[in-house]
């Protein structure tokens, strides 16, 4: 089982939002500020920021998706988990990437990041695409991928640009798995 309790509390604990829940979970959540989730289907348990919107749960190959909402509705961010069959190897998975950038390219979408990376806890894809609508604020697709019990993992940060940069270093120091 995947157990990832710290995936993405860290990475907006400084952003709020309001979160719709029962008077017992909003007298639980604000004590410690954080709300678990849970789906032993997907064999995953995270830890998060009790503000966060959950926008899906366990809906077919997305195991969870959160809202981080913005006082400015295009700055909105969010981060959602989803899972899917394992390749081969996290390089046969970037590789698939790559030719796909570069069979489709499109003004305004890029590939900015695209490789694996070795750490103590083993390989992990980071991949980043950066869309860049003509009448909003550049967005960025992060993407963490790693491959556990015969599943690949996706966790991806999805945020403008104003909030990239406060958001993607809080990301990257998570485990992730």
């Amino acid at each position: 089982m995947l157990l990832c309790p710290s995936v993405a509390s860290a990475i907006v604990l400084a952003l709020v939002s309001p979160v719709l829940l029962s008077a017992d979970e909003r007298d639980s959540s604000r004590r410690d500020e954080a709300t678990t989730l849970s789906n032993k289907e997907y064999g995953i348990e995270v830890e998060v920021p009790a503000s966060w919107k959950l926008v899906s749960k366990a809906v077919e190959a997305m195991v969870f998706g959160f809202s981080i909402p913005n006082d400015d509705p295009t700055l909105e961010a969010g981060v959602k988990c989803e899972i899917g069959p394992a390749p081969e190897t996290l390089d046969e998975y970037r590789t698939r990437i790559d030719r796909r950038a570069e069979r489709q390219k499109v003004p305004g979408v890029s590939l900015k990041q695209n490789e694996v990376v070795k750490t103590d806890t083993g390989e992990r894809l980071v991949t980043e695409w950066n869309y860049e609508p003509k009448d909003r604020p550049i967005v960025h697709d992060f993407e963490v991928r790693v491959i556990r019990n015969d599943q690949l993992y996706i966790f991806t940060l999805r945020a403008p640009g104003p909030l990239f940069p406060v958001l993607r270093p809080q990301f990257e120091s998570l485990p992730h798995c």
